[in-house]
C-alpha cells in the first residue's frame, strides 16, 4: 500500500514561503535552556516540510534524549519520519 509520493524536481516557480508555529508551540523546552545541538535540530524540525503545513508534532528533550511525537491529524505519523530525519540530521542525536 502506497501511503505518500514525493515528487522530485524542478517546478515552474521557486513555490511561496509558509509560516512555521513558534518554537514555543513546537517545543517543551524554553529557547534559553536548549543545548547547541537540539537548538540546531528544533530549527531542522520546524523547516521539514509536513502534511497541510500544520506541524502536528512535540519535540522533547529528557536527560539528553530527544523525543518528538506526533499530534493527532492527518498523516501526522508521515510527518513524524519526516520531523524526525530532518532533527537528527542537523544534530547529529537520534530520537527516540
Amino acid at each position: 500500500m502506497i501511503v505518500c509520493v514525493i515528487a522530485i524536481g524542478y517546478g515552474e516557480s521557486e513555490g511561496k514561503p509558509h509560516k512555521s508555529k513558534p518554537v514555543s508551540k513546537l517545543c517543551d523546552v524554553p529557547e534559553a535552556d536548549m543545548p547547541k545541538w537540539f537548538k540546531n535540530g528544533v530549527i531542522a524540525a520546524m523547516m521539514a516540510p509536513t502534511a497541510l503545513n500544520q506541524q502536528k508534532f512535540l519535540i522533547s528533550l529528557v536527560d539528553d534524549s530527544v523525543k518528538i511525537t506526533a499530534k493527532r491529524g492527518v498523516f501526522t505519523k508521515v510527518d513524524l519520519g519526516i520531523v524526525k530525519y530532518n532533527f537528527e540530521a542537523a544534530s547529529g542525536h537520534k530520537c527516540l
